[in-house]
């Protein structure tokens, strides 16, 4: 955890403000005896704050090229145990006759270890960046070294890596490649590619050269497309600048500096509390150093940014000084670009205003999201984003002048209760009545409205509100037990109170008293049903009762030991099959009933289907039934009242989503049929079957509109990816069914992105990966192991974010056993005990401590003893 808050740093940090330079320094050496993190986190404010005398400072901390005189004390210190073999020449320039033919026209400063520094061309707050000449491959690179050479500390050491491991695990053609990281007598360093060019900034400030905005579109679209592919391997920026996009000589952007970068699932070094990054293009999330709310949004937010100062010629926050622009980035609009007579296009200044919308949930959802509006504007097609409102308007022009529009708010504000106050004795006495009939009624649906939200509705799928639903949930499940303690209501409202709380306590993972309640709710409801005014509703009522009870038998039996059902389990099927039945012939009666009912005749094929899946499950258990065969009929029914619903609302996303789970359920049907068919030619006809009824189910969901694809929708696409892989790979169609398996982990990879606590959204990246991992190995593909290791990487992700999850860790053992099984059945002994030893350092290099670390150590001694069993069984196979 961070040593100091925020309040501690920005107050340090003004301190040192008011001194001077040599003031400073000293100051600050005061402060690195106090606290290494707080002298950091104030030196790199310092760094940044735009009236600070950045040579003179820098000099006084002997960070970068000074003078002539005091060049080599200066190298000798950020570099001290560097052989300097250099002369001082004319001018700034420094050269070694000995060296001057292994970089012809081209002098160098100094050397570390295979590289020859030729120039300084950059610095930032963790390090100094040199030109340099690197020996052994005969290429010019970008050799970052850590400040304070081997005089640095640990956590500053660890950080810096940090920065490299980020960088370096991405490759894409829109983001600066990294070669190299290592240390060399104490200096740390990683080297990346150099480019002969300049930066965005060089187009951005007073009397810079303007982009036009067509250019400057193209260019983020571009950097879009590379912070994507960043956030697709669980890396967010933080400081997305024009200064860190490149111009290669062809024109094409590049994204460097990953110094701030986080790898999600990991909270590394920058803690709650700390602001890190550049202000001016900071998101308000990030200014607050709210580092838990930070996700690929923040980088959203910049990129929105970086195109607003392209535009507009200066970033779209500034203040006078470092504080005061954090201060307005919380709550200040930026200027609009649009005006009558601007150059600016429309769209472009919606697109940025979009992007830097204060809250994350405005924001575009994804940088790609952003590309593709960008695309959009570029195509001439109408873009996506709309223009904020009037009263939006209003409200980012009182952000922009908070005094006039406190006093016209003051005013307003009293005329208007004053209005109301007068209104409100006059109509008070002959609505007190009515509003003590409605209380109870509304009380009750809003209550039943809030759990509704919690448990299906928007925030079931929103990001990051899984703890505000699992709270909202545990409140509804008190109301509901409180009203049937006290029997308050009708027998009616008794049923539903039962009935919710069931579903309550499902959600909860409380199942037997899930069942309690559900069975209580059928008790009542089928007593009095014969009595119902409205048929329909109750013969829904007891189908919904029904559905839930059967849900929770499914649930049961899925958790069921592998091939080895229990009896209970083998009940629990039969159970859950009479409740599907039953609850088939309860909306067959509601549409009976009301044979026009779209809702009616929609929630029927849905309980034909959830029936058609357990007679699946029922067949497998019985292999000699006619499970199957009636499975085959619900299922198509299913099919056939989906189809008919969506020709007359063909754009009836839920419709949509229903249709691809009936595919998905017939493809299922098909490859459980190919298990037991006669002939290898019937078995590789129903698995063909199978595939393309997977095919079908990812289709229908890939043309969703955007506004409809929410985390439930995303997740059953990557689902469907996955099955599509698992029928690919029956078929022998390897490549197919590797690339099926990846948009697979990609897809699930930005939900988990958008949700870092939800742990079920790793758990369903490693399952593809494990998945991929083991047909591989079976097939003696030798992509197999390095999909061992990503599964291991993504489970040990998870563990280190929630360091406390059992279930993370008996995963993590699980999949590591199974795997390294897989490899001893192959006779790979040495890449079993490789897989060990991978999951035991990067468990180790988990930064939690104290009890937190207690699952974590007991992991690491799990997988010790693993090792151990596999050293003693490869010694009796050799001596055998």
């Amino acid at each position: 955890m961070a040593e100091h808050p925020w309040d501690d740093v920005k107050q340090k940090f003004n301190a040192a403000l008011s001194l001077s330079v040599k003031e400073r320094d000293l100051y600050l050496k005061q402060l690195s005896t106090e606290s290494t993190q707080l002298h950091h986190e104030v030196a790199d404010l310092l760094a940044q704050h735009v009236d600070a005398d950045e040579h003179d400072f820098l000099a006084s901390l002997k960070i970068g090229k000074q003078t002539e005189a005091d060049l080599a004390e200066t190298i000798a210190h950020i570099l001290p145990t560097v052989d300097i073999k250099a002369t001082i020449g004319d001018g700034d320039s420094l050269c070694t006759l000995s060296t001057m033919a292994e970089i012809p026209e081209t002098s160098y400063i100094g050397e570390l270890g295979d590289y020859q520094l030729i120039e300084q061309i950059g610095r930032g707050g963790m390090g100094v960046v040199y030109k340099a000449y690197q020996k052994n491959v005969g290429r010019t690179v970008a050799l970052k070294v850590i400040a304070g050479g081997s005089l640095s500390s640990a956590e500053d050491i660890a950080r810096f890596h940090d920065e490299a491991s980020a960088a370096g695990r991405l490759t894409h053609p829109g983001i600066v490649a990294v070669y190299d990281a290592g240390e060399h007598e104490g200096n740390h360093y990683f080297s990346m590619a150099y480019i002969e060019g300049e930066s965005l900034a060089s187009y951005v400030g007073p009397d810079r050269t303007r982009l036009k905005p067509r250019e400057a579109a193209r260019l983020i679209e571009e950097v879009c497309r590379a912070v994507q592919y960043a956030h697709d391997h669980f890396v967010i920026h933080r400081d997305i600048k024009p200064a860190n996009i490149m111009l290669d000589k062809s024109g094409q952007p590049l994204l460097a500096d990953f110094g701030l970068a986080k790898l999600v699932g990991n909270e590394g070094y920058t803690q709650t509390g700390q602001a890190m990054g550049t202000p001016n293009y900071m998101a308000p999330e990030q200014a607050k150093g709210q580092l838990e709310l930070i996700s690929n949004r923040t980088d959203v937010y910049s990129l929105g940014g970086t195109l607003y100062a392209l535009l507009k010629g200066r970033p779209p926050i500034e203040g006078k000084n470092l504080l005061d622009t954090l201060k307005k980035v919380e709550s200040a609009a930026p200027e609009t670009l649009y005006y009558r007579g601007s150059q600016i296009p429309l769209d472009l200044w919606i697109i940025c205003e979009k992007c830097l919308a204060k809250k994350p949930d405005d924001r575009y959802e994804s940088a790609t999201a952003l590309a593709d509006d960008l695309q959009r504007f570029l195509q001439g097609f109408p873009i996506s984003a709309r223009a904020v409102g009037h009263w939006g308007r209003l409200v980012r022009w009182s952000q922009r002048n908070p005094l006039i529009a406190t006093l016209i708010g003051t005013i307003a504000a009293t005329l208007v209760i004053a209005t109301l106050v007068s209104i409100s004795f006059a109509v008070q006495a002959r609505a007190a009545l009515a509003r003590a009939e409605a209380n109870a009624s509304e009380l009750n649906q809003s209550i039943e409205d809030t759990f509704v939200f919690a448990s299906e509705g928007l925030l079931a799928n929103e990001p990051g509100m899984q703890v505000v639903r699992q709270n909202l949930l545990l409140n509804a499940q008190n109301y509901y037990q409180k009203m049937l303690l006290t029997n308050q209501g009708s027998e009616g409202k008794l049923a539903k109170s039962a009935y919710l709380l069931g579903r309550v306590q499902f959600q909860l993972g409380l199942y037997e008293e899930a069942k309690q309640s559900l069975e209580k709710s059928l008790e009542i409801q089928t007593q009095i049903v014969s009595a119902a005014a409205d048929k329909t509703q109750a013969y829904l009522d007891l189908g919904a009762v029904h559905s839930e009870l059967a849900k929770l038998g499914e649930k049961v039996w899925n958790s069921r030991s592998e091939d080895k059902p229990t009896v209970d389990a083998q009940a629990t099927l039969h159970v859950a099959l009479e409740h599907a039945h039953l609850c088939v012939d309860w909306r067959a009666k509601a549409l009976a009933e009301n044979s026009q009912d779209r809702e009616v005749r929609r929630l029927l094929a849905s309980a034909k289907m959830n029936l058609g899946l357990l007679l699946i499950e029922d067949y497998q258990l019985k292999p000699q039934s006619a499970s199957l065969g009636e499975a085959e009929l619900v299922l198509q029914e299913a099919q056939d009242l989906r189809q008919e619903l969506l020709e007359d609302t063909p754009n009836d996303t839920k419709l949509r989503q229903d249709l691809a789970r009936g595919f998905g359920a017939l493809g299922r049907l098909r490859e459980t049929e190919a298990a037991v068919a006669s002939t290898p030619e019937d078995q590789k006809k129903l698995l063909q079957d199978c595939l393309e009824l997977r095919l079908q189910a990812t289709q229908t969901l890939e043309k969703l509109p955007d506004n409809a694809k929410t985390s439930e929708s995303q997740s059953l696409l990557a689902t469907c990816y996955r099955l599509c892989g698992h029928s690919y790979f029956q078929l022998d169609m390897i490549d197919e069914a590797i690339a099926s398996d990846e948009q697979s982990i990609q897809v699930m990879q930005r939900l988990s992105l958008n949700n870092p606590r939800v742990y079920s959204y790793r758990e369903q990246v490693a399952d593809a990966q494990f998945e991929l991992a083991q047909f591989l190995i079976a097939n003696q593909d030798s992509r197999g192991y390095e999909f061992s290791f990503d599964c291991q990487q993504t489970l040990i992700e998870g563990l280190g974010a929630e360091p406390k999850n059992r279930k993370a860790a008996d995963l993590l053992l699980n999949r590591t056993n199974s795997l390294c099984t897989s490899f001893v059945e192959q006779d790979f002994h040495e890449r079993a005990f490789e897989l060990i030893e991978n999951a035991k350092q990067l468990l180790a290099s988990i930064q939690v401590y104290g009890s937190d670390r207690s699952l974590i150590k007991e992991t690491i001694e799990t997988l010790d003893a693993k090792a151990a069993a596999l050293r003693e069984q490869a010694g009796a196979e050799d001596r055998t």
